[in-house]
């Protein structure tokens, strides 16, 4: 002790050594939160749909949620937890009864690059042979039952058959097999298009080239990268109303939202952006500049130094803190 003016930590085993020391000993400290135990649990329950879910329910995922609930301690042994979406905050303080007055919100933040001019769009369009009429659909993630491509696709075939439109799902997974068989039964072939597994700095080209990012998880995320990454290039959003990407894009007017599981609300946002280059085009604008807001690294850093201010009220920069 006595080495540090404060400690960040984003891993539980550090908040658990926090619990081993006492203040004077103890430096004040700040804990991120990206998301919580008992929220992935309700993330794997929402996506368990096989034979034998209900003995799971009882048997696996019930009892890990109380023994998270029964270890919240951990969380809280910070003088602050940072909070990357609104959600986070809230479930923190709802379902583990975190102290209010310790929870503070605290966004992600990314290199927010210049938006893709027109050109830098038909040229990345070029390069992914993706010249074709109308705008292109973007989903990109892990292919698992959780991200909610299937709904994406189900949602799709409802559309009527004159619309013109280009699916990309890029990515790979587990689900992989099951979207392509999926994709082929409802005679989706020649409009949707698989990459596999794609490096992650080949991504932005795959942004660049879209007009809209679906986002139709059914997990409780904390603030999902992808949709940092969409506003950033200016897409059009449609996304699940659940989890910190509900408390991010919900009547803000940025993205169209969508009821999480819901095909028939997934196919109407659809239509509505497919039909509506001017509603894409002003969507897109308003997500971009709300990112210019609130996704840069100089918002997360001002967010996180306006914290450390109130454990070390000295006026110094958060690069000279030991």
């Amino acid at each position: 002790g006595g080495q540090y003016d404060l400690l960040l930590s984003e891993s539980r085993s550090a908040a658990l050594a926090l619990l081993e020391l006492r203040p004077p000993a103890r430096p004040p400290s700040i804990m991120f939160m990206h998301g919580t135990e008992v929220s992935e649990e309700q993330s794997i329950i929402a996506c368990d749909r096989g034979p034998g879910r209900w003995l799971r329910l009882f048997t696996q995922r019930l009892p890990a949620m109380a023994r998270s609930l029964r270890h919240a301690k951990i969380h809280f042994a910070a003088e602050r937890v940072a909070c990357v979406s609104e959600y986070v905050l809230d479930h923190l303080a709802s379902v583990y009864r975190a102290p209010r007055y310790k929870l503070r919100l605290v966004r992600t933040g990314i290199p927010l690059p210049p938006l893709p001019t027109p050109a830098q769009r038909a040229e990345a369009r070029k390069e992914l042979n993706l010249e074709v009429p109308g705008p292109i659909l973007l989903c990109l993630g892990r292919l698992a039952p959780d991200k909610g491509f299937h709904l994406a696709l189900q949602a799709l075939a409802s559309l009527p058959r004159e619309h013109t439109w280009t699916m990309l799902i890029v990515g790979g997974g587990p689900d992989e097999g099951r979207l392509r068989s999926l994709a082929a039964g409802l005679g989706l072939d020649a409009k949707v298009r698989f990459t596999g597994p794609v490096p992650l700095e080949q991504t932005p080209r795959y942004y660049t080239a879209a007009d809209v990012l679906l986002l139709p998880s059914v997990r409780y995320e904390g603030l999902p990268y992808v949709l940092l990454e969409g506003a950033a290039a200016g897409l059009a959003v449609i996304g699940a109303d659940r989890g910190g990407l509900g408390s991010e894009i919900r009547g803000r007017d940025i993205a169209l939202v969508t009821k999480t599981g819901s095909v028939n609300d997934l196919a109407s946002a659809l239509r509505k952006l497919i039909e509506q280059p001017d509603l894409r085009r002003s969507l897109g604008a308003k997500l971009r500049r709300h990112a210019e807001t609130y996704y840069t690294l100089d918002a997360m850093l001002d967010g996180l130094d306006h914290v450390i201010a109130e454990l070390i009220p000295v006026q110094t920069e958060i690069g000279t803190l030991t």
